[in-house]
This record gives C-alpha cells, structure tokens and sequence, in this order.
C-alpha cells in the first residue's frame, strides 16, 4: 500500500514536472513568435529563428498527445506525421543556420574588402586630381572657349548598393519540400496493427519505425547520416571563422550581425549534435532508456523547445530588445 502511495506520488511529481515545462516552453515561443512578427524583420537569421519556434511549438503540442494521452489512435497518424514534420525541418534549419551565418561571414569579408579597395581608389584619384591641376596651370589656357575646356568626367560607384543580406527563401522551401517527404510516406502507410494493444502514439511509433524497414532505412540517412556530416563540417567551419574574427561590424554595413550569427550558430550546432542527434542515434537503435546516460539525454532532448528560446534571446541582441519592447520591458 505504501509502495503503491510512493509510486502515484511520483507518478504526479513527474506529470507536474512535464506539463510545466510545455507550458513555459509554449509560452516562451509564443511570446518569440510575437516579437519577430510585430518588431523585426522577417529576412535571413530571424527567418530562420522563426521556423525553429513554429517547430518547437508543434513539438511541444503534440507532445502530451503522443506520450501519455489514450484512446488517440485515430489521431496518431496525424501526431506521428507532425513529429516527423517537425524533427526534419528542425533539423535543417539548424543546418541552414550554419550555411547562413559562413555566407553572411563571407559577405562581411566581401564589404571589408571593397571598403578597402574604395579607399585605395579615392587615395588614387586624389593623386591624379593634384597632377592634373598642376598640368593646368602650367597650361596657359585662354579664357571662355568652350572646345578648349575638358570637363573631367569620372565613374561614380555607390558602394552603398551592395549586398547586405543572404536570402533566405530558396533554403526555406527546400527544407519544408524535404520535411513534407519525409513525412507524408510515413503518416500514409501508418495503421494500427490489430495484433498488438496500443496504449499511447508513443508505442505505436515505435512499432512502426522497427517494422517497416524502407521508411527506417530513409530515416536514419536523412536524420541521422547526413545531418551527421553537414553539423561535423559546418560547425568546424563556424568556429574556425568565430576564433579568427576581426571585422569591424560598423565599416561592413550589413543588415545583420555577424557575430552574433556566428555565435548561435555554434550553439544549436552543439546542442544538436550532443543532445538531439546522440538522442536519435539511440532512438533508431532501439535503446530503452534504463541507464542514467540514456534518460539525462531524452530529458534533455525533451527540454530542448523549452531550452532554445533562451539561446535566441541570449545571441540575438534585436530580437531581445524587440521582445522586451512588446511585454514593455526595460
């Protein structure tokens, strides 16, 4: 009777525990996902940011539904394609992240060098400027005649008209293209087996992801392989250009910041690599989580909607700013 006490006990501490943290996570999300559409623009970073919330907020919705809800099984279809939906799209839009911020990087070095190259060009003209009016005034050039005066036409370039921003559309549409693919195959060839007792979408997804071998397969090389390589590399990349950075944000005119960029990116890219992908290598390897290893990393995994908010506001100065500027915060 007491054992049984103890165990209900802990049974409500860890329901508690859950539901607080959707809700702070969910609420976290919406209060971002307010601030990029009312106080900031929706180009490159904060595009990107703005599909991690609309992924993390429908992680954190089907979450509860998935895991303890019974009785859903005509809604698992849909639970279990919204999961996948959003753990794909998750997923390269990190990897997107990491490729915006080397452009955005690369197009800073880009600015610094024009700047310098216009500052050579008008050091060069000056010079010329001083030949020629000594040229002219040795010159004895009779008064009014028009054929006789040259007008001194120089080419103008208005290195204000630049590039300032990566575009974030095309990325955008490849990733939603591929998160839909993923998706869709699975959620149309998923049924109930009528073999088995499914008490939750939860167990259903895991029936599923070990008995269809195609879909398994096509899995783990588009959540687990290849997303593998591109974080390894890219996040080399990234770090390499954040140790040895030394422009000067003022001069590049840019329409972002490429430090701050450079910083989140590194930090979704260590999250996901030692929380999210290790989660997922032992998800596809069918590893109940008895160890402590093991259930530090599905806590963590599940914490991370809950956790990235925080990364947001932390890196991304305006995106602060505009959100305090919404609660009329100082």
């Amino acid at each position: 009777m007491k054992s049984s006490l103890c165990a209900d006990k802990e049974e409500a501490i860890l329901y508690f525990s859950a539901f607080s943290v959707l809700i702070v996570g969910g609420s976290l999300n919406l209060a971002l996902l307010l601030g990029i559409f009312k106080r900031v623009k929706l180009r490159g970073t904060y595009c990107f940011v703005l599909q991690l919330v609309v992924c993390d907020l429908i992680v954190l919705s089907v979450f509860p539904i998935k895991q303890w809800i019974e009785g859903v099984e005509s809604f698992c279809e849909v639970v279990y394609g919204l999961d996948i939906l959003a753990g794909t799209a998750t997923t390269y839009v990190i990897l997107a992240v990491n490729f915006h911020a080397v452009s955005t990087h690369n197009l800073a070095v880009c600015h610094h060098l024009r700047e310098l190259q216009r500052r050579h060009e008008h050091s060069s003209n000056v010079h010329d400027d001083c030949e020629n009016r000594e040229n002219n005034e040795n010159n004895d050039l009779a008064g009014n005649d028009d054929e006789t005066l040259k007008v001194r036409r120089t080419l103008t370039i208005d290195y204000n008209r630049m590039k300032r921003s990566i575009s974030a559309i095309l990325p955008t549409v490849t990733i939603w293209l591929l998160a839909t693919s993923m998706a869709l195959p699975h959620v149309l060839s998923l049924h109930t087996p009528k073999d088995i007792t499914i008490n939750s979408c939860c167990s259903l997804q895991r029936h599923i992801t070990h008995l269809q071998s195609l879909p398994f397969i096509v899995m783990i090389v588009f959540q687990l392989a290849i997303p593998s390589l591109g974080f390894i590399g890219t996040g080399l990349i990234v770090s390499s250009k954040l140790m040895t950075f030394q422009l000067d944000l003022k001069k590049c005119k840019l329409a972002e910041n490429v430090k701050e960029i450079l910083m989140l990116s590194l930090i979704l890219t260590l999250s996901f690599l030692f929380i999210t992908l290790h989660h997922h290598l032992l998800a596809f390897l069918d590893f109940t989580p008895t160890s402590t290893h093991a259930l530090i990393l599905t806590i963590a995994n599940n914490l991370m909607p809950t956790i990235r908010p925080f990364i947001y506001l932390t890196t991304l100065k305006h995106l602060r700013r505009a959100t305090a500027k919404l609660f009329n915060i100082n």
